[in-house]
């Protein structure tokens, strides 16, 4: 089957990456939650006030945007098929689509927003 951005080796090649740069997220909040305990409210501001840290976040967010958009275009097709649900799973996955859309939507543009 086709996957979402047009063939299942890059959508796979899409979340290995997606994976790589959440992961380096991870590793650096958790380093510096570990190195600068107690973490106070200054040094959080003062780490967020910097550019490269605000580009790193944003691509985070946005590296999280792609995983899911994957990740449930993923779940929806193994599950809301017509072998399950029907006729109508037809417009199961449309809706589903839509509000997986609009949700990831709304997380992008008000993380970004935060961030910035």
């Amino acid at each position: 089957m086709k996957g979402i951005l047009g063939s299942g080796t890059r959508d796979y090649i899409w979340i290995r990456i997606t994976a790589i740069i959440l992961g380096s997220y991870f590793i650096l909040i958790s380093s510096v939650l570990i190195l600068n305990s107690p973490l106070s409210f200054e040094y959080w501001t003062g780490l967020y006030g910097y550019t490269w840290m605000k580009v790193f976040t944003s691509l985070s967010v946005f590296a999280f945007s792609i995983h899911a958009w994957l990740g449930t275009w993923a779940v929806g097709t193994d599950y809301l098929t017509p072998l399950r649900l029907g006729e109508i799973s037809r417009y199961i996955f449309g809706a589903y689509r839509i509000i997986c859309a609009l949700v990831i939507l709304t997380t992008l543009i008000w993380s970004i927003i935060i961030i910035w």
